[in-house]
Formats: structure tokens, sequence, C-alpha cells
């Protein structure tokens, strides 16, 4: 009996200091319409599960059936960790489905790394298609020169995203991070194969769609997706030939994007589609003569295109949490996910060892209770004096932490009432430039204070003099300035103009 005591406490010991030492294991969980993926990075090879979902659970990536998408994620938990740990939550990077995200960058000053914050947060509610109420949405660089920056805008509608937060998280997951196809595999790209200082075009056929994404300088620009529901139509199915002008199209559409913004051509590809490579490569090859980059033979090319998200996603897990600045489509930044998991975890973890212990302690003294049952009695009487003064000034910090808490609540408040309706004005601008057959290049807003400058083009002197007339005239619009200088006349008899103003 002493025996067997010894050999569980020294078990448990060990595991304990093993787990104070060790930094938490994060894997990454692609979810799409048809299956759940993980990949799991131990000792620089992937450990890899897959379970298919039943037609119907997902669909055009949200959740459609919640009961089944949950006893799904409780059987995934149980293929990956088995009947035993059932407290311990699976931590993961977890890529959503393509459809529920959109993508666009853009540029702002460059108004020091101080106001960066502010100025993006700004210029990501200008071009979003949702409230912020409604939506998350994050962003990273993606350049940055003296002059500006170009930045990365990404938000997925808030509902969509809580349902599959909720489900993992009481199912035995707990999320990390949110990201998204594209940027796991701009992950997956850059750590396998050599694409330094080019601008590459990636096509990722998955069961949900086509996805295609543009990385220049190892960094992730742009991304467009197209469901197979939008190719096939009414069709019961989709045709080669359906499936091939589709790539073209698609590919020709991204050529085009990438000629106009980035003005150069792309005439490198790289394609993920299990089973299609070849065909996709030879079509690609043949229509738009791309140079077609592979990647370096390794395990984790052997787990196949369609865990390849899956596995960028768990690079990014291990990457140190406090050092994450990557887009994550959550209520929690993924800095303050690390914190709170990490507190989590330390408060299991000295429970553990209390309990521990204690039961070690407790059997020694089970078997000498006679000689120290008066002085156990004596030393419990002292503590629980002790313990209370800890108490009351735990009580006072959390009476502290909720006074803070509902003064930053009031300024949220105050703070939203106060904000300009930025949907309206951008309706506002759009109309009377649909009107005078304007076309706007550029939108620059620093701050809701500062002059915000357009630059577009405009059929002649006329027009753009007249919309600069009408912009005077809105509600929304003042100090509205179009110097005859800012006014220049372009190569398609057109002419190219600048204009600011402000508020009113």
């Amino acid at each position: 009996m002493t025996s067997f005591n010894l050999n569980f406490f020294k078990s448990k010991l060990v595991y304990l200091i093993e787990q104070l030492s060790s930094r938490p294991k994060i894997g990454g969980l692609q979810i799409n319409n048809n299956s759940l993926a993980f990949v799991l990075i131990e000792e620089g090879s992937p450990k890899t599960a897959v379970l298919p979902l039943s037609p119907g659970i997902i669909s055009d990536g949200r959740v459609k059936n919640k009961d089944e998408f949950a006893k799904a994620i409780g059987r995934f938990r149980e293929m990956i960790m088995g009947q035993g740990k059932k407290k311990e939550k699976i931590k993961a990077i977890v890529s959503l489905p393509a459809e529920i995200i959109f993508n666009q960058n853009f540029n702002i000053p460059n108004v020091g790394s101080e106001n960066l914050k502010e100025a993006a947060k700004l210029n990501l509610q200008m071009i979003s298609p949702l409230s912020s109420d409604k939506s998350y949405s994050d962003w990273q660089i993606i350049n940055e020169t003296p002059d500006r920056y170009e930045l990365l805008g990404v938000l997925a509608e808030k509902e969509v995203v809580d349902d599959f937060s909720s489900t993992l998280i009481a199912n035995g997951f707990l999320p990390v991070a949110f990201e998204y196809p594209a940027l796991s595999l701009a992950r997956f790209i850059n750590k396998f194969a050599n694409i330094e200082n080019k601008t590459i075009l990636t096509i990722n056929v998955s069961s949900d769609g086509i996805d295609l994404f543009i990385l220049k300088n190892s960094r992730l620009y742009f991304d467009h997706f197209r469901s197979w529901h939008s190719i096939q139509g009414e069709e019961r199915q989709i045709t080669k030939a359906a499936f091939d002008q589709a790539i073209i199209e698609e590919t020709q559409r991204v050529i085009n994007f990438a000629s106009s913004r980035f003005r150069e051509n792309l005439d490198k590809v790289i394609v993920f589609a299990s089973g299609l490579e070849e065909g996709i490569k030879k079509l690609l090859v043949e229509r738009f003569s791309f140079s077609v980059l592979s990647f370096q033979n390794n395990a984790f090319m052997a787990a196949g295109p369609q865990l390849f998200a899956a596995v960028g996603a768990s690079l990014r897990g291990l990457e140190e949490r406090n050092k994450d600045t990557e887009i994550s489509l959550s209520s929690l930044t993924t800095a303050e996910n690390f914190y709170q998991e990490q507190s989590l975890g330390f408060i299991n973890l000295w429970r553990n060892i209390i309990v521990t212990v204690g039961c070690f302690f407790l059997a020694v003294f089970l078997g000498i209770n006679l000689f120290l049952g008066s002085f156990l009695q004596k030393k419990e009487a002292k503590l629980k004096s002790f313990n209370t003064q800890p108490a009351i000034e735990e009580l006072n910090f959390l009476v502290g932490q909720a006074r803070e808490f509902n003064e930053l609540v009031g300024m949220i408040e105050k703070a939203s009432l106060a904000t300009p309706p930025f949907r309206d004005i951008l309706l506002n601008l759009e109309s009377i430039a649909q009107k005078n057959g304007i076309t706007l290049d550029n939108i620059i807003i620093v701050s809701a204070e500062l002059p915000i400058k357009i630059s577009g083009r405009a059929p002649n002197n006329i027009a753009a003099i007249q919309f600069k007339n009408d912009l005077s005239a809105a509600q929304y619009f003042s100090e509205v300035d179009l110097p005859f200088t800012a006014i220049t006349s372009l190569s398609d008899n057109s002419v190219g103009f600048n204009l600011s103003f402000k508020f009113r």
C-alpha cells in the first residue's frame, strides 16, 4: 500500500513539474462545410486528425445545425485526446471558412505608431459593409514607407464567429485566435517555399470552393473566394468545362486586380488541389504562361493539401503568444486570449499541486494522528484566522475592478454617441460622385478633425468643378477645396483631381 502511494505521488509530481516548465501546446483547427481537421506539431512533425461532417451541419460557412455541430466537436475531441482527459481543453488556432470573411487592403498616411491604431480603426469602419457592433474586425501591416502604411483589414459577422466559438468552448476546445484559410496557407507557404521578394498567385481548390490570394514580399495582400454553389447555379453538378471556365475567369479577375493595383503582371503560381493539381497547373500554364512553384519534400507536405491550412494555423501556435500580432477575429485580442488561458492554466496547475501535496501529507498524518492530532487542530484554527485578511483584501480589489469596469462602460457609451455617421457620409459621397460621373481612386482619413483628402478622375473640368460644388451644398461636408492646380489632364482625355473637405 505504501509503495503504491509513493509511486502515485511521484508520478503526479513529475507531471506537474513538466507542466510548469513547458509552454502550452497549441494546434491548428480548420473548419469548413464538410469536415474538421486538426494538426498539432510535436518534435518537428505533424500529428493529424480529420472528421467528415454530415451535409447540412455547416453550409455557406455558417453553423446551420448547432446540436449536430456540438456532437461532432465532442466526437472530434475524443478522437484527438481519447476518453481519459475529459477536463483538459484542446488549445487551437482556428481557421474559419473562407465564405464568411471580408477582407480589403487600404492605405493611410504614416501618422506614427502612436496614432496608427486609431487611424486604422477609423478607415476600417469606413470600408466595412457591417456596423461595428455586428462584426469582429482586425488589421495588420503589410507594407510601411516613410509616407504611408499599407494595411490588410479583415472582418467577419460577429454572430457567425460566436456560434463557432461558443460551441468549441463548450465541447472541450479553447480557441486562442480566429483566422481564415488564406492567412493560414500564407504562413504555410512562407515556411516551406522560397518566395522572398516575389509576387505569387495562390489557388486553393477546397471542398468549399476556389480561394485565390496574392502574396507579395511574403505577406498576404489580397484574397478572393468563390463558392461551388455560385459556380454550380441551378445545375445538379459542375462539369469539367464549367470548372475550367471558373478557374480561368477567377484567375483573370485576380490578374486584372494585380495589374491595376501593383502595376505588375503575375507570372508565378502555387496550386493546392487534392487530386486536381496537375490538370489545373496545365490549364494555367497554357492559358496564362504561369511558372508553377513547388515545395520542398517533407513530412508536412505528406499531410496533403486538405490539411495545409490546419498546418499553417498550427505554425502560428508555435509562436510566443505575447508576440503574436497577426489578425484574430474575436472579442479578445490574441494577447488577451493568451493571458486568460495562462491564468486559468496556472490556477488549475497550482490547485493540482495543492491537492497532491495535501493528499500526501494527509496520508502521513493519518499514520501518526494520535501524535499530531492536537497540533493539527491548533494550526487549522490559526490558518482560518490568517486567511481572513487576504479575503478582505481580495474583496476590496474586486470592488475596485468593478468600479473601474463601470467607468470604462460609461466612457464607451459616450464615445459611441459621439461617433459620426460614417456610413451615411460615405453613401452620400458615393451618390454625389456617381451623379457627376466621378471615379474615386483614394480616400485618406487620418482623424475626424483633420481634412479628408480625395483623389479621383472626372470626364472633364466641368464635371470636377460641379462635383466640388455639389459637395459644398451637401449636408455633411464643409470647407470643400479644389484648387485649379490640382486638376490635371490624363491620357484618355479625362482629368484627374485632388480635393479636400471636412465634416460639417
